[in-house]
């Protein structure tokens, strides 16, 4: 698997050990153990996060929706809105890049991403989506040219901003 999120499971217990970055987000990823079992639970505002030289611009919320105890690792149901805006003045496009985390049916833990793309510069474009048997949320945000998904470069290369964890 080409991510730098390392998944290690040992005992009926997850270990998750992403990369952090810096940023410029003013709040602290939800942690599970701030969420209130089933039913609306705490939501967090995350961004304003740049892209390199400042060429797109992403932030949104998150909620949890429900928290599921019965599982090991502990997993939730997470609702992301946000916008993305592109400020290249040229051929660039942003891309807000999500990379989720999720408890599979057979008790293993997998990774796919979610990715939103904004070309038209200084409009912001809104996303929302939900994502269920979430053990981890990540974001970053990246500049390129319009293409239908990501390269590999911005997929895999430099850190990620983590916005929910069971482990914290």
């Amino acid at each position: 698997m080409k991510t730098s999120l390392t998944i290690v499971i040992a005992a009926g217990l997850l270990a998750a050990l992403p990369a952090t970055v810096a940023s410029a987000s003013t709040s602290a990823p939800i942690s599970a153990s701030a969420a209130t079992g089933v039913g609306a639970g705490p939501s967090t505002t995350w961004g304003p996060m740049f892209a390199s030289g400042r060429k797109a611009v992403t932030q949104g919320r998150l909620t949890v929706l429900s928290q599921n105890t019965s599982t090991t690792p502990t997993t939730a149901t997470v609702q992301i809105n946000g916008a993305i805006t592109d400020l290249t003045k040229g051929s660039g496009c942003g891309w807000a890049i999500f990379r989720i985390s999720f408890l599979k049916k057979d008790a293993s833990v997998a990774t796919k991403h979610h990715y939103r793309l904004d070309c038209t510069t200084g409009t912001p474009k809104s996303f929302s989506f939900v994502e269920k048997q979430v053990v981890l949320v990540e974001t970053k945000v990246c500049s390129e040219i319009q293409a239908t998904k990501p390269s590999a470069t911005c997929l895999y290369g430099g850190s990620w901003k983590k916005l929910y964890s069971y482990l914290d």
